[in-house]
């Protein structure tokens, strides 16, 4: 099957944060198309925090993807964004260092990105752990007619 790759940059300049949930909106679907699925995975990711008390964060989604689960069966868990080195003194960088997950939405227009720390407690904004951060995503959907006749009907749209 075909699938058109778009990527979508995410950082914290201008980033509408929400307080509570420490939430972000990100449109993986500008032209508004209806693509049964869209695979998200995380290419690249870069945290910097005001100290090196945490591990590792995580790249979480409010959303639930069809093919990543976790064990807080709460959203779904994208990359592990691990202690890379410090920059300078209350500045440190968190860096992602392994392939992350090519989790499933189907029909997603927007996902809500956060992160949580290694015990899985969301961080805040409120809290000033994370100075700034960027993460690059691959948004992939099939192009249109790559799939078979057979498996459209089965495809609630």
């Amino acid at each position: 099957m075909e699938f058109t790759d778009e990527y979508v940059h995410v950082n914290a300049t201008g980033a509408t944060i929400n307080p509570s949930t420490g939430a972000l909106e990100v449109v993986i679907n500008y032209d508004n198309n209806r693509p049964p699925y869209v695979l998200v995975e995380v290419i690249s990711a870069t945290i910097h925090a005001v100290n090196a008390t945490k591990n590792a964060f995580v790249l979480m989604t409010e959303e639930i993807a069809n093919n990543v689960h976790n064990s807080a069966n709460i959203g779904t868990s994208l990359a592990i964004v691990d202690y890379n080195a410090q920059v300078t003194a209350g500045h440190h960088n968190y860096d992602l260092l392994c392939q992350s997950t090519r989790a499933m939405f189907s029909n997603a227009r927007t996902i809500h990105l956060y992160f949580t720390d290694e015990e899985g407690a969301v961080v805040l904004p409120a809290t000033g752990l994370i100075l700034g951060f960027n993460v690059i995503l691959k948004v992939s959907r099939p192009v249109v007619g790559s799939i078979q006749a057979a498996y459209r009907m089965q495809i609630p749209l």
